[in-house]
């Protein structure tokens, strides 16, 4: 670890060895998130990506315990969240067909 953790009052910086599927994917140059156990053995939310500093690889970890996540997700939430996407989407379901739809010539008047 390159921080000090919140978790505990011993020192983690430099001191913890953080190695999960997050470090593993993260050192093979992708980017991405799993929910892994983290250094603690609790399971998070853990989205990483490689880092250069300075000549220097890193893996950037964020982290959020899995249970934080879930709690937070009350039903009216995720049901306007839904709605919401859904709404989103027929939206730019019609603007596609408006655009893509081809354009029709007005057709001329009889003569009199």
């Amino acid at each position: 670890m390159r921080s000090q953790s919140r978790f505990t009052s011993k020192p983690t910086l430099l001191e913890v060895k953080v190695d999960n599927h997050s470090v593993e994917d993260g050192q093979s140059g992708m980017s991405g998130g799993y929910i892994v156990n983290d250094y603690r053995g609790v399971p998070v939310l853990s989205y990483f990506a490689p880092v250069d500093f300075g000549g220097q690889p890193y893996v950037l970890l964020a982290e959020i315990d899995e249970a934080e996540v879930l709690r937070e997700a009350h039903p009216v939430l995720v049901a306007a969240a839904a709605s919401l996407s859904g709404l989103a989407g027929a939206l730019l379901a019609l603007l596609v067909f408006r655009l893509l739809a081809p354009r029709r010539e007005p057709e001329p008047h009889p003569a009199l």
